[in-house]
């Protein structure tokens, strides 16, 4: 926790912000969960939308 590095296979991914707690659960960005899954992310700033493909 407080920590912006997420491991992967032993791989280190930077995330845009830290991991925290939550009411008792861990937060992750969900940029670095979709891009560790293979997913793509997309922000659309005139939408204000994020998009996960």
């Amino acid at each position: 926790m407080g920590s912006n590095i997420l491991t992967l296979n032993g791989a280190k991914i930077t995330m845009d912000t830290k991991a925290k707690v939550v009411n008792g659960r861990t937060v992750l960005p969900l940029r670095a969960v979709a891009t560790a899954l293979g997913a793509n992310v997309a922000w659309n700033e005139a939408d204000q939308t994020v998009t996960v493909k």
